[in-house]
């Protein structure tokens, strides 16, 4: 005596909204720690560091372990979690666009096996994606996922913040102009020459 129902969420009814079209909010997404912000234009009014690295670690036990899959239970609420207050803060600033980056990690060898473990097994990206693109949806925000080529770069040449927090807002700014490279000049009066 079970009922499932499934949906699409780009079927569902989007509920209005009232953004302000020139906020973004963007995330980072690292192994061991999330950055989060809200601009507006090219100002940053809203910035967290979130450490997820207690999330990653090794219970030391096997996989099939009370010890293992209560640690991937309490990831997969605490990622859910995360994701519903990132959503919460961006529809406080009544951002018009959430951001996220674009990830693809191919089957490369030469990574190690700590990296593959992280990237592949624990590290759960796609929840994070999925968990912030269902609340944007159900909330009437815009998402966009954008091309995270150099964001840490390019966002810590142009902000004089922690990596992480660099890096979303160089997405911020990617997803709020669709915009993928800084003009050179803007670049180069930013850092001094």
């Amino acid at each position: 005596d079970q009922v499932c129902l499934s949906y699409r969420l780009e079927r569902l009814p989007r509920p209005s909204y009232n953004s302000i079209e020139s906020r973004v909010a963007a995330i980072d997404m690292n192994t061991n720690n999330i950055g989060f912000v809200v601009r507006d234009k090219d100002r940053i009014i809203h910035s967290e560091l979130y450490d997820i690295s207690q999330l990653t670690k090794k219970s030391g036990k096997a996989s099939s372990s009370d010890a293992s899959k209560k640690l991937v239970r309490k990831r997969q609420y605490e990622t859910y979690v995360l994701c519903k207050r990132l959503v919460r803060i961006a529809k406080h600033y009544r951002v018009s666009v959430f951001a996220v980056e674009d990830l693809n990690f191919g089957l490369v060898e030469d990574n190690g096996r700590e990296f593959n473990r992280l990237t592949r097994n624990v590290w759960a990206f796609r929840q994070i994606q999925y968990s912030i693109k269902k609340s944007c949806v159900l909330s009437g925000m815009r998402y966009r996922e954008v091309n995270a080529s150099y964001s840490s770069f390019v966002g810590n040449l142009l902000y004089q913040m922690p990596d992480p927090i660099s890096a979303a807002a160089e997405i911020g700014r990617r997803g709020l102009t669709g915009i993928l490279f800084v003009d050179i000049s803007e670049l180069l009066s930013k850092i001094g020459r």
